[in-house]
C-alpha cells in the first residue's frame, strides 16, 4: 500500500501600488514650485503599531498552520466471522485515551521509534476488554505480519495500526502486552490498570514520534 503523502501549501500575497496622476493646475510661480501631492497613499503616515500587530497577526496565522495537534488513532483490525474478504477495522484508541507523559523510545533492533504512553483508567479498561474479545490477547497473539509501504490490512490477521492524520504508519500484534493484559487467558486485567496501564505506540520515523510525543503532551509541534 502505498503510503499517503500530504503537501501543505502555503501562498503568498501580493499587493500592487498604483500612483495616479495628477493634471497640472494653471496659477503663479509660487503653486508650481509646491510639490505635487502623491495620490497613491504612499506618502501617507502610516501607524508603526497598526503595521506591526499585522505583521504578528500573519506570523500567528502561518504558525498555527504549522503546529496543529497532530491526530493520533489506534485500530484494531481482525477477522470478521461473517467476510473472510475484508477485516474488521475497529478504532480502540485516540488522543483522548492516552495521559500526558509520553516518552520516546529509541529504535531497536527489529523495531522502529516509538513513544510509550500510559492510558487512562477508562480507556485502558475498555481497551483491555476489546483485545480479549476479539482474540488478540490469545489465538491472535503473534497473529500480524504488515508493512505499511506496501501491504493492506490482511482479513486474517489481527493487527494493531497506528494511524497518525489518517494514514496507516505501523501494524503489529499485541506482542508481550497480550500476557500482561490476559494473563494466562484469565481475563484479569486489573492488575495493568492498576499499575499504570502503559502501551506502546510504534511510529515510522523519529520525526513521527516526536510529533506523536508532542501531541500526546498537549503540545503543539512543527
Amino acid at each position: 500500500m502505498q503510503r499517503r503523502k500530504l503537501l501543505a501549501l502555503t501562498g503568498g500575497s501580493v499587493s500592487l501600488a498604483l500612483a495616479g496622476c495628477t493634471d497640472a493646475l494653471g496659477g503663479d510661480d509660487e503653486s508650481e514650485d509646491e510639490p505635487e501631492e502623491e495620490v497613491d497613499g504612499s506618502n501617507e503616515k502610516r501607524d508603526p503599531e497598526s503595521d506591526q500587530s499585522a505583521d504578528q497577526s500573519d506570523d500567528s496565522d502561518e504558525q498555527s498552520d504549522e503546529t496543529e495537534e497532530l491526530e493520533v488513532q489506534i485500530i484494531a483490525g481482525y477477522p470478521d466471522p461473517d467476510d473472510d474478504t475484508e477485516p474488521l477495522m475497529e478504532e480502540v484508541l485516540t488522543n483522548d485515551s492516552f495521559e500526558s507523559d509520553a516518552h520516546i523510545q529509541k529504535t531497536g533492533r527489529d523495531t522502529g521509534p516509538s513513544v510509550s504512553v500510559s492510558l487512562t483508567e477508562a480507556a485502558a479498561e475498555d481497551f483491555a476488554e476489546t483485545m480479549i474479545d476479539t482474540s488478540f490477547t490469545r489465538e491472535g497473539r503473534g497473529n500480524c505480519d504488515f508493512d505499511p509501504e506496501t501491504d493492506e490490512p490482511d482479513p486474517n490477521q489481527h493487527c494493531l495500526y497506528t494511524v497518525l492524520d489518517g494514514e496507516i504508519v505501523h501494524g503489529a500484534a499485541m506482542g508481550d502486552l497480550a500476557e500482561i493484559i490476559d494473563p494466562d487467558e484469565s481475563g484479569d486485567y486489573s492488575e495493568w490498570v492498576a499499575d499504570g496501564a502503559e502501551f506502546t505506540i510504534n511510529t515510522a520515523t523519529f520525526e513521527d514520534a516526536e510529533r506523536l510525543a508532542a501531541s500526546l503532551h498537549g503540545e503543539e509541534s512543527a
